[in-house]
């Protein structure tokens, strides 16, 4: 107040006397003088701001907040922008952590015992291709039998041999002119024996004759429907031949050997038989599919996309492999030859374990081949019961303990350090013992010609047809797997049972089954046709431990 001196305090009692008498005048001279004394102070060095009568504030750049909203002299002064009220927190849905050991997806294996079944137009047209075929075939065969047949010539060679005896217009000379027409050699050979006609060689028309008229009994059969009149057909062909292959006359003709025709005509009826079970066959409905017997027919039909398989009943398929002949084959065949791992009835597949327990902290187990329940306590100070053939599992810490009674001759409790991994209950030396024990397995897919894929603790794992693969964990191995084309998901477990030497499991396929499964074995002791196995590189399961000596657990007290 000093710099005001004695004109500013009189000026300063006029104004409040002023204000008294005069409110609005006086407010209007007071603007006035503030910011005359404003200006002054200014000069005088009091900062880049007004002071607190009027202007800035002094303690920093914004208006000090004067009455309501005013300046002294009228003018409003900014209010600062409202603070924004921030939402109430909402409270979380709660999160559900999925059972991943069971939801994850499992892989489809292929097992080639079901196939969809042939649609409509696939056969109907394979009808007229059959037709076609056994045409074709019974048409090389007359072609590979000509110098066994009665041809032309031959009748004009034995009606000469009978005009030495009889003029055509004889009844004996017209008579054996309608049995050749008639192919019928029983008739011809009588008449010889009749009319007294002594000649080798007419004798051996009688035969060319008899093979004739059999080879065209047997091309009427395949016309038919009935493997009965085949196979009476065939062998009435085949018997009539052998005995004219072995007459010294054909000895120098190009005809083929018996064994020879015997296997062309065999070859014809599956052939028929496909044709007759494909005219029997009921059409199912399309997306169906028909479980194969164990042993039965592959047509070999170019109609059919490449590298696919389609029933047409229980005893035929129909397939085209690689890149096709163009023509129509059909083999006898069985499961085997799909690739499907086929067992003896000896094997019995592996326990079914529907919810494994999870690969995480510490697995207790009193295997079922325990004498009696076993108690104990962790870390927490409760008292667990495990009867035999029970586990439990623990979270663990740095300080996990496990404490038990070994009771018997040794007696007294005993603590163990209690780390990740699995603990089994045993007898020894007369007393509870526990050991830390690590499991491994051998999966055998060697009889298989497809890849066996399946979920090993979670994760997937491939084992390639033909070969075998060796898996290891400080947890019993959790193994789940698709059977096959529409067969249930499938979980077994490699637990404590089966501690001690790497157990082997076979992927394979029953007896009276469709389906895979996993049986205890190798494939070289369980399958119906073995094959030579290849190992693959063994794979540890990740967050395992490399697989220890099986023993009592090595951190002591």
């Amino acid at each position: 107040m000093r710099a005001l001196g004695r004109a500013g305090i009189a000026t300063w009692a006029v104004l409040t006397l002023g204000y008294l008498a005069y409110p609005g005048t006086a407010l209007a001279q007071l603007g006035g003088f503030i910011s005359r004394l404003g200006q002054r102070m200014n000069q005088a060095g009091y900062g880049n701001g007004y002071y607190s009568y009027g202007g800035y504030y002094p303690y920093g750049n914004g208006y000090y907040p004067y009455g309501n909203g005013y300046y002294p002299y009228g003018e409003p002064y900014p209010t600062a922008a409202p603070t924004a009220r921030l939402p109430a927190t909402p409270t979380p849905t709660a999160n559900v952590i999925p059972d991943l050991e069971h939801s994850a997806a499992v892989a489809n294996n292929i097992v080639q015992t079901r196939f969809p079944a042939v649609r409509s137009s696939i056969r109907e047209e394979l009808a007229q291709e059959l037709v076609r075929s056994l045409k074709e075939r019974i048409d090389r065969l007359e072609s590979s039998l000509r110098a066994a047949l009665f041809s032309e010539a031959d009748k004009t060679a034995f009606l000469a041999i009978y005009k030495r005896s009889f003029t055509e217009d004889t009844p004996q000379f017209r008579l054996a002119r309608k049995n050749i027409k008639d192919l019928d050699a029983d008739e011809l050979r009588q008449g010889l024996d009749i009319d007294g006609i002594i000649d080798h060689e007419a004798r051996v028309y009688v035969v060319k004759l008899e093979v004739s008229a059999r080879f065209r009994t047997f091309r009427e059969v395949l016309g038919g429907q009935s493997s009965a009149e085949f196979d009476q057909a065939a062998k009435g062909l085949l018997k009539t031949y052998e005995r004219i292959a072995r007459l010294p006359k054909f000895n120098d003709l190009s005809v083929p050997d018996p064994d020879q025709v015997r296997a062309e005509v065999s070859r014809l009826l599956p052939f028929l038989e496909v044709r007759q079970r494909l005219a029997r066959a009921r059409e199912t409905a399309a997306g169906s599919m028909v479980t194969m017997d164990k042993r039965f027919r592959i047509v070999s039909y170019p109609g059919l996309p490449k590298d696919t398989v389609q029933a047409i009943d229980p005893q035929v398929c129909l397939c085209l492999w690689g890149t096709g002949t163009g023509t129509i084959e059909v083999r006898d065949a069985e499961l085997l030859d799909l690739g499907v791992p086929l067992l003896n009835r000896e094997a019995s597949p592996l326990a079914e374990t529907p919810r494994p327990p999870a690969p995480s902290g510490a697995i207790i187990y009193n295997p079922k081949s325990s004498p009696g329940t076993v108690h104990y306590y962790v870390t927490d100070g409760v008292s667990y019961e495990l009867k035999p053939g029970e586990s439990r599992t623990h979270e663990v810490n740095a300080n996990s303990k496990i404490t038990y009674d070994r009771g018997g001759t040794l007696g007294g409790n005993i603590t163990y350090q209690l780390t990740a991994g699995t603990y089994k209950f045993s007898i020894q030396d007369r007393a509870w013992q526990v050991m830390k024990p690590t499991f491994s397995v051998i999966i055998d897919n060697s009889a298989n010609a497809f890849d066996f894929q399946c979920n090993v603790d979670g994760q997937l794992r491939v084992v390639p047809a033909r070969k075998t693969l060796q898996l290891a964990s400080i947890y019993p191995i959790s193994i789940r797997f698709d059977r096959g084309e529409g067969q249930a998901t499938s979980c077994k477990l490699i637990g404590v049972d089966l501690i001690g030497e790497t157990p082997q499991v076979t992927v394979g396929v029953a007896p009276g089954s469709t389906a895979l499964d996993l049986f205890p074995g190798s494939s070289q002791e369980l399958c119906i046709r073995p094959m030579a196995s290849e190992s693959i590189t063994s794979l540890t399961q990740p967050g395992s431990a490399t697989p220890a000596r099986v023993g009592r657990h090595e951190d002591l007290r």
